[in-house]
Parts: C-alpha cells; structure tokens; sequence
C-alpha cells in the first residue's frame, strides 16, 4: 500500500488481521502488523527482556527441550531462584533490542517458544480492544494470565518447599518441575473450552508511520 504521509501525521488507514489462539497456557494472539511494523526501524516493540517462569519451563521440557538449552546459552541472561531473563542488548543505533528480534524477520522465535507477555501483546497503536466483537478475548487473556500466575505461584510454592531453586540446584529443580506439571497441571482449565479454540478479526486503522506509530 502506499504511504500518503509520514512522521506524526496520520497517514491512510491500513487493514491488518489479528487472530486469537486459545491453546490454553500456551495460547497468542497473531497480528499480521507485526511482520511489517509502522516504526520501520526493523525492531519494532521488541526492546523487552523476554522472562520465563515455571509453566514456561514445564512446556518446554516437555515439548522442545534444546529450546530450553538456546535460552541458557544466550549471551547475557539472569537467573533467579523462580525465573528467569534474556537480557535485551545494546543495538547498533544505542538503543536495546530483545536477543530473540532478527533485523531480517522480527522474532525468530516460534510463538509456543516465547513467555507470556510476547504471547499476549499487541502494541497500544493496533487498539484491538476497542473492537466490536473483541470482547470476548479480553475476558479471555485476562483470565488466562491470572490462571499462570496462580499456576506459577503454586508451582514456585512446592519446589521451595523440597528447598529447590534455579539458582542453586537447576538440575533437580527442572527435574521435579516436569514430575509436578505434569502430575497436578498438565490438564487444559475447564473454563479455555468455552471459548472459540480460533477467531480471526480483519481490523483497520490509521497509521502513524515511524518511530510515531504508538507503543
């Protein structure tokens, strides 16, 4: 499509998709804006240190384990004693970006790979929300996030109590993470089966093109 304007005007509106996956805790919204991004400075909103908690650590020990080796070989990370970070990096220009973004093709991470806030965001500029219809998700990825965090406390909370952490003994803490999982969390909420399992919405907005276009 063509640009009518740029910088802080608003130029022509443009029609993306956003498509809501409901698989549970693994589940993501796809925007189809991501892979062409308004900034235009190839990095997008990916300036965040990705941080990965126990259910994250459960999924891929179970579904992609040499994703879990990549995370930990990474060149900067923290780990504490129930999470932990990828560190963002400096970039080129000064500013930071996410170790995972590509300049050639923005995540290279596959989405069932990547921690909950890259699952579930959509950058402020797209106003998804505001769409009739949406709702619905809204209640979902609201529930769904107070649903891992009380899965991660619960988790956190019993590992601690067999006095295992990441920092001191992560062998043993993943090994007892995986047997804990997949004995008292492995099962889909009831309530994820109300919901559509895929719902696509063809959206339109005006766009801010540049380092403009909100975040």
């Amino acid at each position: 499509m063509v640009k009518e304007l740029t910088g802080p005007e608003k130029g022509p509106e443009r029609s993306f998709e956003i498509v809501f996956h409901n698989l549970g805790l693994r589940s993501w919204i796809e925007c189809s804006l991501c892979s062409d991004c308004p900034r235009e400075d190839a990095k997008g909103c990916c300036y965040y240190n990705p941080t990965y908690y126990p259910t994250d650590f459960a999924y891929l020990l179970a579904n992609a384990p040499e994703a879990l080796e990549v995370i930990f070989s990474m060149p900067r990370i923290t780990v504490l004693e129930e999470y932990m970070s990828v560190d963002r990096l400096e970039d080129k220009d000064g500013d930071f970006r996410c170790q995972f973004h590509s300049l050639e093709g923005g995540c290279r991470w596959a989405p069932e790979l990547r921690e909950s806030v890259c699952r579930f965001y959509v950058c402020p500029g797209c106003s998804i929300w505001e769409e009739e219809g949406i709702g619905i998700w809204k209640e979902f990825f609201d529930r769904l996030e107070a649903y891992e965090m009380e899965v991660n406390r619960a988790l956190s909370q019993e590992l601690k109590a067999r006095g295992l952490d990441m920092k001191s003994n992560p062998v043993e803490y993943f090994k007892q993470l995986e047997v804990i999982f997949k004995a008292d969390w492995s099962f889909e909420p009831d309530w994820c089966k109300a919901y559509p399992r895929k719902q696509k919405f063809i959206l339109k907005r005006p766009m801010r093109y540049g380092k403009e276009w909100k975040l």
